[in-house]
Order: C-alpha cells, then structure tokens, then sequence
C-alpha cells in the first residue's frame, strides 16, 4: 500500500538542499571596532647619550621605527550579510574576506539552506577548514532544544560574544576539513556478515540519470572477490523506466572495486564508461569500504542522485529512508507520489554542528520554523582566519522565503 504523508510530515523530514546578495548595514548587526596595539622601538639610549637625551629626541624626531614607541591600529569589521540560498542543488560561493558572492574560485564558505561547506577536502580544490569556536550549551538540555532559552537570545545579545571569538577559541586539532557523505551506504547493500550482497529491502535505489532525463531501479546483486585475479567486483541489478513501468531487469559488466580509482557506470546503456562520460554511478574504496557514488553534488557534476521514497508498511506506519525503502513494490518514480524528492552526495563538516541543522534547529515553538543557536564558527584558510555566526533562515525580517540566510562574519586575528 502507498500513502502520501502530509506535507508538515514532509517539512519535518525534509530541509535540505543560494545566489543573490543583499546589502547587510543595518545597524543591529554591524558595528565596527578598533584595536590599539603598542608595539616598543628600541630605547633612545642605543643611539644618544643620557646627558644629550633631549637635544637627540629632537635631532632624531622620534622618526624611525627603531628610534621610538610605533602605534598602529588595526580595523576589524563585523557585518551581517543576506544570502538568498533557497535554492535546493545550487550553492553559493561566499568570499569571506569582503562578504561578497564569489565568481572565481577564491571562496571559504558555500551555502545551501541550511548546509555550509568548506573550500577544501571533498567539498572544494581549497584547503579551508573550519571549526566549531563558540556556543551556547544551555540551549539543549541532554540534546534536547530549550524553547525558553532559544527564544531567549536575539542577534544583539549575542553580539558582544561573537566580537570576542578569535582563531585562539579553536586549536589546530579542532579544524576540521569537508569529507564525502554518500547516500548509497555500504550497511544498505552488503551483508557484513558473508560479505555478499544483502537481501534486505534496503539494498534498492531509484537512480536519477546524471542528465536528469532518465531513471532506473537500481540494486547491488553480486559481490564478489577473484582470487585468482585478485580483484573485487560488484555487479548491479538495474531496470530503466520506460514512461510507464519499468523494463526487464538487467545485470551490469563487472564493476571493479580498487583502490587505483574509479569504475564508472552508465544507466542508460548499462555499461562501463570513462569519468569524462555521462556517468551515473561510481564504485571505489575507502580503507576497508566499498564506496558507491552518484554523480551530482559532492562527487560530481551531474545531476544524477537517489530518491528519497516515501512508502508505509502493511501497519499503515510510514517507512523512512533518505536512500532506500522497499522499492521492489514501487509502482514509479513520480515526483510528489512515492518520492518526495531527491538527494545528492553531500559532505560532512564542522557545519554539521550543534545542532540537528548545524547552525539551526527545527520548530522550537511550532510553525515548522527553523531557529538559528548563534553557534559561531571559525573558518581557516591558510594563514587567515573568519569567523561566521547564523542569525536567521527567513532574511532580515523574519518574512523572505526558507533558506534567505541572514549571516554575520568578520575577518578575526
């Protein structure tokens, strides 16, 4: 039996997924500040005579770096900035350094709704980290939301801590770099126990085609290991819809499972193509991990990825996975029916956290709102250091639409 689940089901379920800047001067959230620092030149008396010290004072005029006390100043800015991430595949590019979109590739933060990444590790060809540097702990009482002590803080209260984090709040351990998150999972498709592949109702995937034109039911059917080759393979089972069903099920070639690189596949034709193809699904290890890839978001530039599927079991209860759910009794791929909507390979990152929705957690105080904890993070790239803070999902005002981001960031020491 198949069911829609209600749309505030849907909402609960699903936030996931940014491209025009607006001016960010409101005078709530920037503020600028100057910092004094004294730095001592060499004493006088290296160079002129105690009896002479006055008259030396004033031939030297007090004029040369190493002749005097230097004062300088330097001007550290915080501002707030929206950010119209809305979008559910796009991400936007944040140059830290101005606040501004970036349009080449020197960027530190990419926004997504509610996801950050890092410009590094899987999520980027930077080598940005970032880190968790400030929160406030009596938000979650053993990792439950206080709705008082959220609604308790604002953008100006907590201002003045978001001034006083600098890069010395996180030590070089607590950086963390983005790494790959797939939505195929090793646990969904592999008995681990006989190291064959799995007959549970999780090892099953709709596929959306790397060109988003095309869709296919998708299993892992064999896995195995050629000792006399010594290579590891796995084959899929695949069956392509056809606008109305879907086709006689199909067993790919060999996929090689290695360390050496990547095997890639193609729905479409079911068969092994190059990673310059329009490739849907790839397979490689990890360690002591077979990893299996779509080829969109993180792992690719295509638009292919998995279906999160909406379905209920014979007791009526809904059965939730954001990958795989009993799709051999899927009846199609109907966006909005079954499927609700479809996820590509993520990264995980310091952004993930504290929260359920890292900077954010999810109705608080009902409304299927999204409010921000005013975790501020320390993003590291090369020798300079940002820091970043989320102070709303719905823009300035409260009434832009889900994923307009209103952040504060400033360039730390």
């Amino acid at each position: 039996m198949r069911a829609l689940i209600s749309d505030q089901k849907k909402a609960a379920l699903f936030t996931q997924g940014f491209a025009s800047k607006t001016n960010s001067s409101d005078n709530l959230y920037y503020k600028e500040r100057v910092k004094m620092k004294i730095s001592k030149g060499k004493n006088l008396l290296n160079m002129c005579s105690v009896s002479l010290l006055a008259l030396t004072l004033a031939a030297c005029g007090g004029s040369s770096d190493s002749d005097k006390e230097e004062e300088t100043a330097e001007r550290e800015t915080t501002s707030s900035t929206t950010y119209d991430a809305s979008g559910y595949s796009d991400w936007v590019n944040v140059d830290l350094s101005t606040g501004e979109l970036a349009t080449d590739g020197n960027w530190q933060v990419a926004l997504r709704r509610y996801a950050i990444q890092a410009n590094g590790g899987s999520s980027g060809d930077g080598e940005v980290s970032a880190c968790v540097a400030h929160t406030y702990d009596d938000m979650y009482v053993d990792g439950a939301a206080v709705q008082s002590v959220f609604e308790s803080y604002s953008a100006e209260n907590t201002l003045a801590d978001f001034d006083a984090v600098n890069s010395t709040y996180c030590v070089e351990e607590d950086y963390q770099t983005d790494s790959l998150e797939t939505r195929i999972t090793e646990d969904e498709w592999l008995d681990s126990a006989t190291y064959t592949a799995s007959t549970s109702i999780s090892n099953g995937w709709i596929i959306r085609s790397s060109t988003a034109d095309n869709y296919a039911r998708v299993k892992v059917s064999e896995y195995n290991y050629d000792s006399t080759n010594h290579t590891l393979n796995i084959v899929l089972q695949s069956e392509l819809w056809n606008g109305t069903g879907f086709d006689a099920v199909m067993d790919s070639p060999a996929l090689s499972v290695s360390s050496d690189g990547k095997t890639y596949w193609d729905l479409d034709t079911n068969t092994i193509v190059t990673e310059n193809d329009d490739w849907d699904l790839s397979t490689t290890t990890s360690g002591r991990d077979t990893v299996i890839q779509v080829n969109g978001g993180a792992s690719g530039s295509g638009d292919a990825a998995v279906a999160y599927i909406y379905a209920q079991d014979d007791s009526g209860a809904a059965i939730e996975n954001s990958s795989a759910s009993d799709v051999d009794n899927l009846d199609s791929y109907t966006d909005g029916g079954d499927i609700y909507n479809w996820y590509q390979d993520g990264s995980s990152s310091a952004f993930d956290n504290p929260g359920s929705y890292g900077g954010f957690e999810y109705n608080i105080a009902g409304g299927h709102k999204m409010w921000p904890n005013y975790a501020t993070y320390i993003v590291k790239d090369g020798e300079n250091h940002f820091k970043l803070q989320l102070l709303g999902y719905y823009g300035e005002d409260g009434t832009a639409p889900s994923g307009t981001l209103l952040v504060r960031h400033s360039v730390t020491d």
